[in-house]
């Protein structure tokens, strides 16, 4: 019966997702989701959080065509990554194939390989196998989840939003801007793209009217990755905003930040096949936005496991497998 409840939800999220207000959009439209010409650029802003230590950390990531190149009579464009907070740039060169749809891409980390990050041709539903994706780590596939109408800053677009597998991780796209964003840890604020200049775009986004566009209205529970594991593993999971159809407890004294007005209270638990628990991740009031948690299982023996996650009236129990 569990088996058959996973087949249906991946046939309903994956197979049949929401397309409301999707276009019909011709290969040349698809291909303005990655507008690349020189001097276009980027800015986004990024929060990591350590859910085990508490930790915060934050800072602008800046990327910018700084110019092109030619590798086998193909035209390539350089682009530059300053990650601010960190203190260094990253080069990397991309090109879309317009006969194909591959967004195809070459960095440090390819080995000299030139890897398909993306095809801009798929079609709503559609699977497309991936390699070294730097927002999508651990996956090897993504699907495309939908395509929907919007405006930014009064500029009438669409938003395309897949999903990387196995880490459930959405990444979104606009038409004529590009790369919006990976979630609430990861999001655009300022770009110019073609001479327009956009700003405060995020504050755009969370004025689309489609649940699953950059702001979480419910909760999720991720599939651990990698899994089977040994002997560590990583759990990510979402908090929403207005609390989702949990009910939200408001306990400001758990933060010290101003800007912190609401927390649900957060539970995160391992327990082994027979139901014992063996150890507590989470047990803390929280914001929403995404998280991740580390499991080390240290002396445990193999086995199955399961990791559950309550908030208020909601729980999601998932299988988690140690194999040495």
């Amino acid at each position: 019966m569990k088996n058959l409840l996973n087949i249906i939800f991946f046939i309903c999220v994956f197979v049949f997702p929401n397309v409301l207000n999707a276009q019909n959009l011709t290969n040349q439209e698809m291909l303005e989701f990655y507008p690349y010409n020189l001097g276009n650029s980027w800015s986004y802003l990024w929060v990591y959080h350590n859910v085990q230590n508490d930790y915060y950390e934050a800072g602008r990531d800046n990327i910018v065509i700084s110019s092109d190149t030619t590798i086998n009579d193909v035209k390539y464009w350089l682009v530059q990554d300053d990650y601010k907070g960190y203190g260094y740039y990253e080069y990397y060169i991309e090109r879309i194939d317009s006969v194909t749809g591959d967004v195809l891409r070459l960095d440090a980390e390819s080995m000299g390989e030139i890897n398909r990050v993306d095809n801009i041709y798929a079609s709503v539903g559609d699977t497309v196998s991936i390699s070294n994706n730097r927002f999508l780590l651990y996956c090897d596939k993504i699907v495309v989840l939908s395509i929907r109408d919007t405006v930014i800053n009064n500029f009438e677009t669409s938003i395309r939003e897949v999903v990387g597998l196995p880490t459930l991780i959405n990444l979104f796209f606009a038409r004529n801007i590009g790369f919006l964003g990976s979630g609430q840890n990861f999001w655009i604020d300022t770009a110019k793209v073609n001479g327009i200049i956009f700003s405060d775009i995020s504050s755009d986004l969370t004025d689309v009217k489609d649940d699953n566009v950059l702001i979480g209205t419910d909760f999720v529970l991720y599939q651990n990755y990698p899994n089977p594991f040994n002997p560590s593993t990583t759990i990510k999971y979402t908090l929403p905003r207005h609390g989702g159809q949990a009910n939200v407890e408001r306990d400001l004294s758990r933060f010290n930040g101003s800007e912190l007005k609401s927390a649900l209270q957060v539970t995160l638990k391992i327990y082994d096949i027979l139901g014992r628990e063996v150890a507590t991740l989470v047990n803390k009031g929280q914001k929403p936005g995404n998280y991740e948690v580390q499991w080390n299982a240290g002396d445990n023996p193999s086995g199955i496991y399961f990791y559950r996650l309550q908030s208020g009236n909601f729980t999601d129990t998932k299988k988690l497998i140690l194999l040495r």
